[in-house]
């Protein structure tokens, strides 16, 4: 009998043919090893992975399992089928080789330490249960890189047996190449990488009805097993309706919305959502780690859009598209343009693209507001007439919106989230969250003595004594060199030692640059830099510009990945890296963005550990960034060694490190 490596419980209902199919897998030979639905790297997720640890032909099978009959496929392209119930789905083909090649890449990082891992089959099938491969079109038969099978093969395991056993046979004839002896770290490596990700929701099946599952229930697993009880209970509760979330940087904010946003998902499968950010970057960046983290099936990705705002109203309402993207209008002159247009469409004055949209069936079923503080009142104000109301049939129902913010970043001027103007009674809707799990407390301390400005702001919010954080995190690292090439040179070798002792991968990296826009007397340096970090790390795997290729940046790839400092905001990694301080200076304060609050968000995006490259230190007026590391170092030097002798208290499971405003307010504002 085969292994099935992340087995469900027993009373787990699977969906469409997909119990039969694992019976009969269940009769393969007792060394392969099977897992059903898991999440591969790149955030995949096939139907099945079967392990061949077969002596003579050793392999891994990848299988898109489907329960179409050919009339049910009305049409076919290249990338989407459309059904006969007019449901679109993603074509099996070109996922499956997509999964090839993201596994493909993942297990190539240990070609060197594994000998034979290179040349061992990986081959994705397509598998068809009810219907014979001819009856359907010619786009779904396969092609030289996918084979299909059909009923005629599916339900007996002898046969799917010597089929899995010749294809891969087949594939080693064909390239030329011997079967590779399995070793044991063979094993080790392909268990690593295919039990990949522990599956955060049930697969594509239930365990119970979901509208009567409750927290806490002994099957139901924690898809935020790294927040406290209280933050828990908010995701699951069950009442719907508008909430409002608040906290200083890290508290946890975007993952409960990623989180609930999931729930909903498996309460109302078959109601649509909307999420909500402000910039490109975070917005790919929080899509992607919703569909490697929390989505349950391709359809629940396809129910969810994320977008930012521009986005999503210049694709709401007619003629909108035209105007902004024909103004020649800097940065501020396009917010402001944006701000008019909100404002006519609230009046009623611009038509939408479809009035279905403000239709009882046409509104989103929850619609989330991710880093409310960069968008004016009006924007949500719009937003929320696009919301279902709850109760439904209630005249003061009110919109089902959840919306985050954090009044102490600072960093956009007049962009003030005002819930009555919105239409929203905050009483009992709205949490100040205490606890920071993201950036950890030397980091945030350093921050913090960097601006001292936020501190004020998050101190005049709290309602604690004290600021709560689950991660001590490590000092500041500091590399010094005259020019931008020797920094980086540097700080290639320090990001490759930390990643040789095995603390980190690459893909923990994020490091943050200056891009021009604020000061038109110097030259655009963004080529520049990604010229010179290009060639720094080029042998070790290159770099994911995540803010220059924004719609290709793949998120879930292991390279470093590099941010410009403007889109910093909501972006968040175990090592943060501020590179160059000196070539900041090209931002200027104007009449739309703070720099120095700026600043301040990209030294909080670190989990752990936060690298700065400079010239060199010192207080020049000239340079408020330089000037900003050079104060915040003397007074964080002076509560470092206090921080450091911290002991955690332990609590829900965390080991939480606490520290006293007034402890911070006599060092940082005093010093």
């Amino acid at each position: 009998m085969a292994k099935i490596k992340n087995p469900h419980p027993d009373n787990f209902k699977y969906s469409g043919k997909e119990d039969k199919f694992l019976e009969m897998l269940y009769q393969l030979p007792d060394e392969w090893e099977v897992w059903h639905e898991p999440k591969l790297h790149g955030g995949l997720t096939p139907d099945f992975v079967i392990w061949l640890n077969d002596v003579e032909h050793p392999g891994i099978i990848i299988i898109e399992l489907k329960n179409w009959s050919h009339q049910y496929v009305k049409s076919v392209t290249s990338d989407n089928i459309i059904l006969s119930d007019h449901r679109e789905e993603y074509n099996p083909i070109p996922k499956l080789k997509r999964v090839k090649e993201n596994l493909n890449e993942s297990l190539s990082r240990h070609y060197r330490m594994v000998p034979g891992l290179q040349d061992l089959a990986i081959i994705p099938i397509l598998c068809f249960w009810s219907e014979n491969v001819n009856k359907m079109p010619k786009l779904l038969q396969g092609d030289e890189e996918v084979n299909v099978f059909g009923k005629d093969i599916a339900g007996d395991h002898k046969k799917v047996e010597t089929y899995f056993i010749n294809i891969i046979k087949n594939y080693y004839d064909e390239v030329e190449v011997q079967a590779p002896v399995t070793s044991i770290d063979m094993k080790r490596t392909l268990r690593q990488y295919i039990d990949l990700s522990t599956r955060v929701s049930f697969a594509s099946g239930k365990i119970s009805d979901p509208r009567t599952q409750k927290a806490g229930d002994k099957n139901e697993k924690s898809i935020i097993s790294v927040l406290d009880k209280y933050q828990e209970r908010m995701v699951f509760k069950e009442q719907l309706g508008h909430q409002v979330l608040s906290g200083v940087s890290g508290t946890g904010k975007t993952i409960i919305l990623l989180a609930r946003a999931n729930w909903f998902a498996r309460q109302f499968p078959k109601e649509r959502q909307l999420f909500i950010v402000n910039q490109i970057v975070l917005c790919n960046n929080l899509e992607q780690r919703y569909k490697i983290q929390y989505a349950s099936s391709e359809d629940d990705l396809y129910k969810i859009k994320f977008k930012t705002f521009g986005q999503w109203f210049k694709s709401t309402y007619k003629g909108v598209y035209d105007i902004i993207e024909k103004s020649k209008d800097d940065q501020d002159g396009k917010v402001k343009i944006i701000d008019m247009l909100v404002e006519k469409a609230l009046d009623n004055k611009i038509e939408l693209k479809s009035k279905w949209m403000l239709t009882e069936s046409g509104k989103y079923g929850h619609i989330f507001i991710d880093e409310a503080h960069q968008m004016h009142t009006s924007w949500i104000k719009l937003l929320a007439q696009f919301a279902k109301r709850f109760p439904a049939k209630r005249q003061k129902s009110t919109p089902n919106i959840w919306i985050s913010y954090d009044n102490g970043q600072g960093i956009y001027r007049d962009r003030k989230f005002v819930g009555k103007e919105v239409g929203l009674d905050l009483r009992g809707r709205s949490h100040r969250l205490q606890r920071v799990y993201r950036c950890g407390m030397m980091p945030w301390i350093f921050a913090a003595c960097c601006y001292p400005a936020s501190l004020e702001t998050y101190r005049d919010q709290s309602v604690s004594e004290y600021l709560e954080f689950v991660r001590k995190g490590s000092w500041p690292k500091a590399i010094t060199a005259d020019t931008l090439q020797e920094q980086a040179a540097k700080l290639r070798e320090m990001i490759k030692n930390l990643v040789d002792k095995g603390s980190y991968k690459y893909s923990d990296v994020t490091i943050f640059y200056a891009v021009a826009g604020y000061n038109q007397d110097l030259p655009t340096n963004n080529q520049r830099v990604k010229s010179i970090l290009d060639k720094a790390f080029d042998d070790v795997g290159g770099i994911e510009w995540v803010a220059i290729d924004k719609k290709a940046a793949n998120w879930s790839s292991n390279r470093v990945r590099a941010c410009s400092f403007t889109s910093s905001q909501g972006i968040d990694a175990p090592i943060s890296v501020f590179f160059g301080a000196e070539s900041f200076d090209i931002f200027r304060e104007d009449s739309w963005v703070k720099p120095g609050a700026l600043f301040y968000t990209v030294l909080t995006r670190s989990t752990d550990i936060i690298i700065i490259t400079y010239k060199a230190l010192k207080n020049d007026p000239k340079s408020p960034f330089l000037s900003a590391l050079f104060n915040g170092y003397i007074k964080a030097k002076k509560i470092r060694d206090q921080v450091e002798k911290l002991n955690p208290v332990y609590d829900d499971g965390n080991s939480v490190y606490r520290v006293k405003w007034e402890t911070f307010d006599s060092f940082i504002n005093k010093s």
